[in-house]
């Protein structure tokens, strides 16, 4: 799976249409990567390269073909500059993380069955990071964040979704 990405992260740079695409913005850097999982079905990875002008996300949707799906504002409490994000410093792939954040819910959150898993990586204060979020049928959030590099969990909490709510 991360090696599918990787490739299509390559194939995605060497496009006209991403070329174009950095001729316009020639700061962009890869920012993050987006995957969904529903039941045992993967979504298309969605690749985000950050515009630190506009501080902005600019989204592609990795197809047959890439997609760009346009440009959106960034979800943060704080300001702050988005890193560039190095896949070829990725030392544990999706699916070992996957394995890592299933041991844990089958020890910690047994009774929690899960509807769908967003997975972003990212780099969080410095780290290569799985941001792992599942949500589950009794309308609760598990949140699990795995270093990229160790496979160590750097955190992980569980909230209700109702407690969700627009400040």
């Amino acid at each position: 799976m991360f090696d599918k990405l990787k490739k299509a992260v390559e194939e995605l740079e060497h496009s006209e249409k991403f070329k174009e695409f950095k001729k316009e913005n020639p700061e962009a850097y890869l920012a993050s990567c987006v995957i969904i999982l529903t039941g045992n079905n993967f979504s298309e990875w969605q690749v985000d390269y950050y515009l630190p002008k506009k501080h902005k996300l600019a989204t592609f949707i990795i197809r047959e073909q890439a997609d760009l799906k346009g440009e959106d504002e960034i979800f943060q409490k704080e300001k702050t500059e988005i890193k560039d994000l190095r896949l070829k410093d990725v030392k544990v792939d999706l699916d070992k993380a996957m394995k890592i954040l299933e041991k844990l819910r089958k020890k910690k959150y047994s009774g929690e069955f899960t509807n769908k898993t967003i997975v972003i990586l990212q780099v969080l204060e410095g780290k290569i990071v799985w941001n792992m979020t599942l949500i589950t049928s009794t309308l609760k959030v598990i949140n699990v964040k795995i270093n990229a590099k160790t496979g160590r969990i750097i955190s992980e909490k569980l909230e209700n979704l109702l407690s969700f709510r627009a400040s």
